[in-house]
Protein backbone atom coordinates (compact mmCIF):
# COMPACT_ATOMS: atom_id res chain seq x y z
CA UNK A 1 0.00 0.00 0.00
CA UNK A 2 1.17 3.60 -0.72
CA UNK A 3 0.30 6.57 1.55
CA UNK A 4 -0.96 10.09 0.96
CA UNK A 5 -0.47 11.89 3.70
CA UNK A 6 -1.56 15.86 4.78
CA UNK A 7 -0.90 17.01 8.25
CA UNK A 8 -3.12 20.40 8.82
CA UNK A 9 -4.97 22.49 11.04
CA UNK A 10 -8.20 21.43 9.49
CA UNK A 11 -9.79 24.71 8.29
CA UNK A 12 -11.20 25.66 5.05
CA UNK A 13 -8.00 27.56 4.17
CA UNK A 14 -6.23 24.08 3.77
CA UNK A 15 -8.17 22.84 0.74
CA UNK A 16 -8.51 19.49 1.91
CA UNK A 17 -11.61 18.77 -0.21
CA UNK A 18 -9.50 19.54 -3.65
CA UNK A 19 -7.48 16.69 -2.52
CA UNK A 20 -9.91 14.44 -1.89
CA UNK A 21 -11.01 14.97 -5.13
CA UNK A 22 -7.48 14.14 -6.85
CA UNK A 23 -7.47 11.56 -4.47
CA UNK A 24 -10.74 10.07 -5.79
CA UNK A 25 -9.66 10.04 -9.49
CA UNK A 26 -6.51 8.67 -9.65
CA UNK A 27 -7.53 6.01 -6.39
CA UNK A 28 -9.58 4.32 -8.97
CA UNK A 29 -6.67 3.52 -11.16
CA UNK A 30 -4.20 2.47 -8.22
CA UNK A 31 -6.04 0.17 -5.74
CA UNK A 32 -3.49 0.16 -2.94
CA UNK A 33 -3.48 3.75 -2.81
CA UNK A 34 -4.87 5.12 0.99
CA UNK A 35 -5.45 8.84 1.99
CA UNK A 36 -4.53 9.35 5.75
CA UNK A 37 -5.82 13.00 7.11
CA UNK A 38 -4.45 14.15 10.31
CA UNK A 39 -5.72 17.10 11.89
CA UNK A 40 -8.20 17.98 14.90
CA UNK A 41 -11.20 16.97 12.96
CA UNK A 42 -13.74 17.98 15.02
CA UNK A 43 -15.23 20.79 13.86
CA UNK A 44 -17.50 21.92 11.11
CA UNK A 45 -14.92 22.09 8.25
CA UNK A 46 -13.57 18.24 8.91
CA UNK A 47 -17.46 17.38 8.93
CA UNK A 48 -17.97 18.76 5.15
CA UNK A 49 -14.68 16.83 4.73
CA UNK A 50 -16.35 13.55 6.13
CA UNK A 51 -19.82 13.96 4.31
CA UNK A 52 -17.98 14.32 0.59
CA UNK A 53 -15.54 11.02 1.54
CA UNK A 54 -19.07 9.26 2.34
CA UNK A 55 -20.60 10.59 -0.94
CA UNK A 56 -18.06 9.38 -2.65
CA UNK A 57 -17.89 6.08 -1.46
CA UNK A 58 -14.11 6.10 -0.15
CA UNK A 59 -14.25 6.08 3.90
CA UNK A 60 -12.53 2.79 3.40
CA UNK A 61 -9.46 4.50 1.53
CA UNK A 62 -9.92 7.52 3.11
CA UNK A 63 -8.68 8.16 6.78
CA UNK A 64 -8.73 10.57 9.70
CA UNK A 65 -6.98 10.06 12.12
CA UNK A 66 -7.71 13.49 14.56
CA UNK A 67 -5.50 15.12 16.00
CA UNK A 68 -2.00 13.77 16.57
CA UNK A 69 1.32 14.01 18.82
CA UNK A 70 2.89 11.39 16.76
CA UNK A 71 3.07 12.90 13.68
CA UNK A 72 7.00 11.56 12.89
CA UNK A 73 5.71 8.19 13.68
CA UNK A 74 3.11 8.92 10.95
CA UNK A 75 5.21 10.40 8.69
CA UNK A 76 7.37 7.20 8.22
CA UNK A 77 4.23 5.36 7.04
CA UNK A 78 3.57 8.30 4.02
CA UNK A 79 4.48 7.60 0.55
CA UNK A 80 3.94 11.10 -0.88
CA UNK A 81 2.86 14.21 1.67
CA UNK A 82 0.71 17.07 0.57
CA UNK A 83 -0.16 20.29 1.59
CA UNK A 84 -3.28 21.79 -0.66
CA UNK A 85 -3.39 25.43 0.90
CA UNK A 86 -5.63 27.84 -1.12
CA UNK A 87 -4.66 30.84 -2.45
CA UNK A 88 -7.12 33.17 -0.01
CA UNK A 89 -8.07 33.84 3.00
CA UNK A 90 -5.06 33.48 5.17
CA UNK A 91 -2.32 31.94 3.79
CA UNK A 92 1.09 29.63 4.42
CA UNK A 93 3.68 31.98 6.90
CA UNK A 94 6.37 28.90 7.20
CA UNK A 95 4.40 25.60 6.46
CA UNK A 96 6.24 23.58 10.14
CA UNK A 97 4.19 20.57 8.40
CA UNK A 98 5.62 20.41 4.99
CA UNK A 99 8.94 21.21 6.87
CA UNK A 100 8.25 18.02 8.53
CA UNK A 101 7.52 16.42 5.93
CA UNK A 102 10.29 16.54 3.74
CA UNK A 103 12.91 16.57 6.61
CA UNK A 104 11.30 12.91 7.05
CA UNK A 105 11.95 12.28 3.84
CA UNK A 106 8.68 11.67 2.29
CA UNK A 107 8.62 13.63 -0.96
CA UNK A 108 6.32 16.58 -0.80
CA UNK A 109 3.86 18.43 -3.03
CA UNK A 110 2.49 22.09 -2.34
CA UNK A 111 0.26 24.28 -3.56
CA UNK A 112 2.36 27.62 -4.81
CA UNK A 113 1.20 29.66 -2.17
CA UNK A 114 3.45 32.02 -0.17
CA UNK A 115 5.71 30.08 2.08
CA UNK A 116 5.15 27.00 0.28
CA UNK A 117 6.49 28.54 -2.30
CA UNK A 118 9.67 29.79 -0.65
CA UNK A 119 10.17 26.66 0.79
CA UNK A 120 10.12 24.69 -2.77
CA UNK A 121 11.42 27.34 -4.67
CA UNK A 122 14.19 25.90 -6.13
CA UNK A 123 11.97 22.79 -6.76
CA UNK A 124 8.51 24.54 -8.90
CA UNK A 125 7.60 21.06 -9.99
CA UNK A 126 6.63 20.29 -6.14
CA UNK A 127 4.26 23.13 -6.57
CA UNK A 128 0.59 22.43 -7.97
CA UNK A 129 -1.73 25.40 -8.79
CA UNK A 130 -4.33 26.01 -5.65
CA UNK A 131 -7.91 24.86 -6.24
CA UNK A 132 -6.67 22.82 -9.60
CA UNK A 133 -7.57 19.18 -9.05
CA UNK A 134 -6.01 18.54 -12.55
CA UNK A 135 -2.95 19.67 -11.75
CA UNK A 136 -2.79 18.29 -8.51
CA UNK A 137 -3.81 14.64 -9.87
CA UNK A 138 -0.84 15.12 -12.53
CA UNK A 139 1.47 15.72 -9.93
CA UNK A 140 0.78 12.85 -7.41
CA UNK A 141 0.69 10.62 -10.67
CA UNK A 142 3.95 11.67 -11.25
CA UNK A 143 5.24 10.94 -7.50
CA UNK A 144 3.77 7.69 -7.83
CA UNK A 145 5.43 6.58 -11.08
CA UNK A 146 8.81 8.11 -10.01
CA UNK A 147 11.74 5.30 -10.21
CA UNK A 148 13.33 4.26 -7.41
CA UNK A 149 16.78 6.87 -8.34
CA UNK A 150 14.25 9.71 -8.74
CA UNK A 151 12.90 9.26 -6.05
CA UNK A 152 16.03 8.92 -4.24
CA UNK A 153 16.81 11.78 -5.45
CA UNK A 154 13.84 14.24 -4.97
CA UNK A 155 14.43 12.99 -1.26
CA UNK A 156 18.24 14.19 -0.86
CA UNK A 157 17.36 17.68 -2.34
CA UNK A 158 14.48 17.91 0.01
CA UNK A 159 17.23 17.02 3.12
CA UNK A 160 19.21 19.75 1.69
CA UNK A 161 16.71 22.29 1.68
CA UNK A 162 16.35 21.08 5.13
CA UNK A 163 19.74 20.86 6.13
CA UNK A 164 20.88 24.74 4.67
CA UNK A 165 17.98 26.65 5.40
CA UNK A 166 16.03 25.45 8.26
CA UNK A 167 18.24 23.29 10.70
CA UNK A 168 18.79 24.53 14.43
CA UNK A 169 22.53 25.58 13.43
CA UNK A 170 20.65 28.48 10.83
CA UNK A 171 18.04 29.18 13.32
CA UNK A 172 20.59 29.69 16.43
CA UNK A 173 23.14 31.79 13.60
CA UNK A 174 19.50 33.68 12.74
CA UNK A 175 18.52 34.68 15.84
CA UNK A 176 22.00 36.29 16.81
CA UNK A 177 21.94 38.57 13.76
CA UNK A 178 18.33 39.82 14.59
CA UNK A 179 19.59 40.14 18.11
CA UNK A 180 22.83 41.78 17.34
CA UNK A 181 20.94 44.43 15.13
CA UNK A 182 18.66 44.79 18.34
CA UNK A 183 21.20 45.58 20.21
CA UNK A 184 23.98 47.65 17.89
CA UNK A 185 26.64 45.27 17.86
Amino acid sequence: SKVIMVVANLTPVKGIEYLIDAFSLISDEEKSLYLVIVGDDDNDYAQKLKNIVREKNNSDRILFLGKRHDISCLLKLAYIFVLPTLDKYRKEGSPVALLEAMASGVPSLASDVPGSRDILSNHPDQLFLPEDISALRAKLNWLLKLDRKKRKQLIQDQLEIIRDNYSIEREVIEHEIVYSKCLNL
